[in-house]
């Protein structure tokens, strides 16, 4: 599996079983919100991806937390498997900004 980060998102790809790479899925903010920067920074390891969306909101008030999206990655389609958030967030956090395995 490969992944590219999209200016919104990402796109996930498969090899053909020769050389050639085929995209499987786009996968786009499941808030559907462009502004939360989802995709800033996207990391994999094996069938797991964690998508980081640095400027998402937690409320009106609570303005760029952030978040992160963690996927598993099932016959070739991500399917999402939770949202992480910080359990104390702040306004300007931006958790997400950064993600690793």
């Amino acid at each position: 599996m490969l992944i590219h980060k999209a200016p919104v998102g990402f796109f996930l790809f498969r090899r053909d079983g020769g050389a050639e790479w085929v995209e499987t899925a786009k996968v786009s903010p499941p808030n559907g919100k462009n502004n939360d920067q989802y995709g800033f920074c996207i990391a994999m390891s094996g069938n797991t991806v964690v998508v980081g969306a640095r400027r998402t909101d937690q409320n009106s008030i609570m303005k760029d937390t952030g978040a992160a999206f963690v996927y598993t990655i099932k016959d070739g389609f991500p399917v999402l498997v939770t949202k992480l958030t910080a359990s104390d967030a702040e306004a300007s956090d931006e958790f997400g900004q950064s993600v690793a395995f």
